[in-house]
């Protein structure tokens, strides 16, 4: 089993700011194997995955005897090579520490992985653009997030993303037009809070989020995909099946329905709430 606090010279107990540090650190000076980092990044900026990830490596510590010190240049001869054999079970590598073990998972090309996770027909689509962010580190624009929006986000399983981008704006603006009406009723506040509101949201959902689309997607694939490797290290096939399962154009379609019909129950008793005063009074 690797032992990635050791790999990157940090203690077990270092922070989430100490880790990013660490992990900058090693990106820069180009002598570990970027596909450790990236795995390095998962498990260990994740919450959840850096506990298990941290019981199972002093599970492993506690039945294993203290391994010889290694120089840094026998453990970065070693992180050079990528970490897969095509195997079934979790076998230590030859020549390599203890502390180091290769599982099934990570016999799985990642071209794979990623194809059963973007679905078969749009693989290619994002292949293209995820090259060119990965080249020149500029986001394209993407146009399915222009239409889609958070229904978008829910439907490629960005779900906490895609709940806020519809949620958040909600909230604020009948929020808002309660405290108005509370605070300052028919006054011209309302008029400047409206077209605010207008304003701000439509280059949020028009403009920032179809321009950082490509790479909310793109950091979002990599982690889940060293999530289902991490949580499924010696079944390759459940792997897969989950990868390919984080897609749900149904339930996105659901939940576009669901709010499409509060939204317009809401805007038609705001306007009822508004009319109806005013249509008394010319009675």
């Amino acid at each position: 089993m690797v032992n990635l606090y050791q790999l990157l010279g940090i203690h077990m107990q270092a922070d989430a700011a100490q880790i990013q540090s660490a992990l900058q650190a090693a990106r820069v000076a180009g002598q570990i194997n970027p596909q450790v980092l990236s795995k390095a990044e998962a498990w260990l900026l994740d919450a959840p995955t850096k506990m298990r990830y941290d019981a199972q490596l002093l599970q492993f510590l506690q039945t294993q005897a203290a391994p010889e010190p290694i120089e840094l240049t026998q453990a970065e001869n070693h992180l050079s090579q990528p970490s897969s054999i095509p195997t079934p079970e979790p076998i230590a590598l030859p020549e390599k520490s203890a502390h180091q073990t290769v599982f099934a998972s990570d016999a799985l090309p990642q071209e794979a992985l990623l194809q059963a996770l973007w679905g078969g027909k749009q693989a290619d689509y994002y292949q293209k653009y995820f090259d060119i962010l990965e080249q020149s580190g500029k986001a394209p624009w993407h146009w399915g997030a222009f239409f889609g929006g958070g229904y978008w986000l829910c439907a490629r399983g960005m779900w906490r993303k895609g709940l806020l981008v519809l949620i958040v704006p909600i909230v604020l603006f009948f929020g808002g037009l309660s405290v108005l009406n509370i605070v300052a009723p028919k006054s011209w506040l309302l008029g400047v809070y409206l077209l605010t509101f207008a304003g701000a949201w439509a280059l949020g959902r028009f403009l920032y989020l179809p321009s950082n689309a490509h790479a909310w997607y793109y950091a979002f694939a990599k982690q889940r995909i060293a999530q289902m490797r991490f949580k499924y290290p010696n079944k390759p096939q459940r792997v897969l099946k989950m990868l390919s399962e984080t897609n749900n154009m149904l339930a996105a379609w659901i939940l576009f329905a669901v709010f499409g019909f509060f939204t317009m129950m809401a805007v038609i008793g705001l306007l009822a709430a508004i009319l109806l005063p005013l249509y008394a009074k010319s009675l």
